[in-house]
């Protein structure tokens, strides 16, 4: 049997502590006889009017120093007109007077710490924290919405996280040089904040630290800050100035975000980070210079800084980030460096003024819409010596068919072939010319090899395959008593393979010597003549002849029977030089045997 479960949602209302062991003269209090102490607390009535709390009650016959406010003592005492409270009080504790209809109090030298949400959306003004508080806990006065100016002269060494949050009208503080951090968001949405002077000694800021503040005009952050973290200024609207200190190293994501006035910064030299969003709509920034320490430009982070004309990109930056620089519609120039690897998906989409880019030898990869929407493209320099993968749109709405493309003179075929690298409207070399059509290659004229009753053709060009033509000079039409054979065969033949031109035509001639001119070994009335086959080639006047007997005289004679050289045959082989050119005849004689030849 399956169970169900029904959960029960009960609305959340304040809930009226009541735990007091005296009234006296309309206080409530929590009395320890063991210390001798006497609490302020709530009771079953809600304060009201002018309330003032003595230093020390007497109840029973005994004493006791009032020395606390005890949670939410006061909380939702909307008739509250003041509170005064005695020297004797060492400690405000948490939500004591949260949602108060006090409008101004004197917290006394003897107070040392205040709790949190202790005066949360109270109707205070204004306030003094003297010079004895050493704590003030989270919240204290956030969403105060009456409160303009707060003076802390105590000793703190932090502002708690969101201790000022949502005070509207706050338009002064005055922070101690004690302090040394600055928690989350603890100034966030004070909307009058104009100003504000950061002690030298602060070296931590929490998130959102600024968040929201629309009147913050400038501000000097302090030397020693070492992070600015995430969020820390967004919203900032007014903001127009910022003196950032070398000792930061780390601007966290957002932490300008939407800064619309903003109009210049300086960042650190060795600023090794710089986060996601972290100027996003800063339309005011016209120029900017990264530090070469920078490792990578991240996602969004200049997306929507309208009135940036300029920006470098860090030789370290290994990487641009998506939308990096979306619709920097002022941005006319980029230049990325050779580190850089990969441009993300839409770094610099609605880039409308953007006229040239560079991009750095070491890319290979381009993201969808990169460059889209770059409407007045003109020439793009691409280093890398392989085309970077890059999807058909990374060009989409950028009119390339109107722009120049410039790439290495090596890689030039492979962007000429690759799309969408190839809808330039022409693409040159990077020194601006434009290469000869390539030549296809040719295949390498083949060697002509006898052996064992086969032809063997071979060639230099790997796969090639050959087109040969053997004609046998004994084939024709005899009308004589006597036909003498010559067994001799002229040879061509040239190799071919796709994509190449096809070889030189190798020329050759086959013919056949008596190794022995002997008629011995008659069988069945058929004489058996021992031949030696001798292969023949003559090139660029040399001719080369192979298979002969080794001491066997070979010379060369031309149709005038002039001899023009002669050689003997060692270990099969012999060569002949002449003057002779293309065209020509000569006979070459082998023993007894003569062979015409031409040099084709």
């Amino acid at each position: 049997m399956k169970k169900s479960i029904i959960t029960f949602f009960l609305p959340l209302f304040p809930i009226l502590a009541s735990a007091y062991n005296a009234e006296i003269d309309g206080i409530y209090y929590n009395l320890i006889a063991k210390t001798g102490v006497a609490k302020v607390t709530s009771g079953d009535t809600k304060y009201s009017g002018d309330i003032v709390i003595p230093p020390k009650v007497t109840y029973g016959g005994v004493e006791y120093s009032v020395t606390e406010i005890e949670r939410g003592a006061f909380e939702y005492c909307y008739s509250v007109n003041s509170v005064v409270i005695p020297n004797s009080m060492a400690s405000i504790g948490e939500g004591a007077f949260q949602n108060c209809g006090l409008k101004s109090i004197v917290i006394p030298s003897s107070v040392t710490s205040i709790g949190s949400e202790a005066f949360l959306e109270s109707w205070l003004s204004s306030i003094v924290i003297p010079n004895s508080v050493t704590f003030i806990d989270a919240r204290a006065f956030s969403n105060c919405d009456s409160l303009t100016s707060i003076e802390i002269q105590g000793s703190i060494t932090s502002i708690s996280n969101n201790l000022f949050a949502y005070c509207g009208l706050l338009n002064s503080v005055k922070i101690p040089n004690s302090v040394t951090s600055i928690e989350g968001c603890a100034f966030s949405h004070c909307y009058s904040l104009s100003s504000i002077d950061i002690p030298n000694g602060v070296t931590e800021f929490g998130w959102g630290t600024f968040w929201g503040c629309s009147s913050l005009e400038s501000t000097i952050l302090p030397e020693g800050l070492e992070m600015i973290p995430q969020d820390a200024f967004r919203d900032c609207s007014s903001l127009k100035t910022v003196h950032i200190p070398n000792s930061v190293n780390y601007i966290d994501a957002s932490a300008f975000f939407n800064c619309s006035s903003l109009s210049s910064l300086k960042i650190p030299d060795h600023l090794s980070h710089l986060g996601p969003f972290a100027f996003y709509g800063c339309r005011s920034l016209s120029s900017l210079t990264l530090p070469e320490s920078l490792n990578s430009v991240e996602a969004y982070v200049f997306g929507g800084c309208s009135s940036l004309t300029s920006i470098n990109i860090p030789e370290n930056a290994a990487y641009i980030g998506e939308y990096a620089f979306t619709n920097c519609v002022a941005l006319t120039t980029i230049e990325t460096s050779n580190r850089v690897a990969s441009i993300g998906k839409g770094a610099f989409q609605g880039c409308s003024s953007l006229k040239t880019v560079s991009i750095g030898s070491g890319v290979t990869s381009i993201d969808n819409q990169s460059f889209a929407g770059c409407l007045n493209l003109e020439e793009f320099y691409c280093y890398p010596k392989s085309v970077p993968s890059t999807p058909s749109d990374a060009f989409q709405d950028s009119y390339i068919e109107y722009s120049t493309l410039y790439v290495p003179e090596e890689a030039y075929n492979s962007y000429l072939t690759t799309k969408p690298w190839s809808d330039f409207k022409e693409i040159k070399t990077l020194s601006g010319t434009i290469p000869d059509p390539p030549q296809p290659k040719k295949c390498a004229t083949p060697a002509i090899m006898y052996q064992n009753g086969e032809l063997t053709f071979i060639c230099e060009t790997e796969g090639a395959k050959f087109a040969s033509e053997i004609t046998d000079m004994d084939i024709r039409n005899y009308y004589e008593a006597k036909v003498s054979l010559t067994l001799t065969y002229n040879i061509s033949v040239y190799a071919m393979k796709a994509g190449y031109e096809n070889s030189d035509v190798a020329y050759a001639t086959l013919c056949w010597t008596e190794a022995e001119p002997k008629t011995e070994g008659i069988e069945d009335g058929i004489a058996q003549i021992p031949v030696r086959p001798v292969l023949i080639q003559m090139l660029d006047g040399i001719i080369k002849v192979t298979g002969a007997e080794d001491g066997q005289e070979i010379t060369v004679y031309d149709t005038s029977g002039q001899m023009l050289g002669r050689d003997f045959c060692i270990n099969g082989a012999a060569e002949i030089s002449t003057n002779l050119h293309r065209g020509s005849t000569v006979v070459v004689r082998i023993g007894d045997k003569a062979v015409r030849i031409i040099e084709k």
